[in-house]
């Protein structure tokens, strides 16, 4: 199974302390260059760093290089950032089965892409029904605390998912 994961659900999950959920759901994962560097060498000392370190070359695999004038193309005509843009980029080359990513604009085109997208809430939910943890909301809300931005209808939607609305 290829799963491609962006920055913000390896920092978010870090930070929360759920960083393995993403070993515990889907085995591995693949983190495009722009990803590793954005998390690793510029948030060194931050949320994710220390993680995404110990788990590359484990669980979690750098991909090789990628077309970067398609990349160029996507962040250009997008907005979206070199992380983003390298993810889907990726799941379109390899192909991925879904991509971890939490940007409404990233996922939107992803998802008009025909990419199967999973957002950070979402891993809790599946988390929550394998039983690997109790409760969705604190999670949820520790995220919102951490700056994912979550509308109120789709807060609402994701404890409804979770059994817990």
């Amino acid at each position: 199974m290829n799963v491609i994961a962006n920055s913000t659900p390896l920092i978010h999950l870090a930070a929360s302390g759920d960083f393995e959920l993403l070993r515990i759901l889907f085995g591995s994962i693949i983190i495009p260059t722009a990803v590793y560097q954005e998390v690793v060498v510029e948030g060194a000392g931050k949320p994710g760093e220390a993680e995404t370190r110990r788990a590359a070359g484990t669980w979690l695999t750098a991909a090789g290089e990628l077309d970067q004038t398609l990349v160029r193309g996507i962040m250009q005509s997008q907005g979206l950032h070199a992380g983003e843009s390298e993810v889907i980029v990726l799941a379109e080359s390899l192909p991925a089965d879904s991509i971890v990513m939490d940007d409404r604009r990233a996922v939107t085109f992803a998802k008009a892409r025909g990419l199967a997208v999973v957002r950070t809430p979402a891993v809790y939910v599946t988390a929550k029904r394998r039983g690997l943890i109790g409760n969705v909301r604190p999670k949820i809300d520790q995220l919102r605390s951490a700056g994912l931005r979550l509308k109120h209808g789709d807060y609402e939607a994701v404890l409804r998912l979770a059994d817990e609305g």
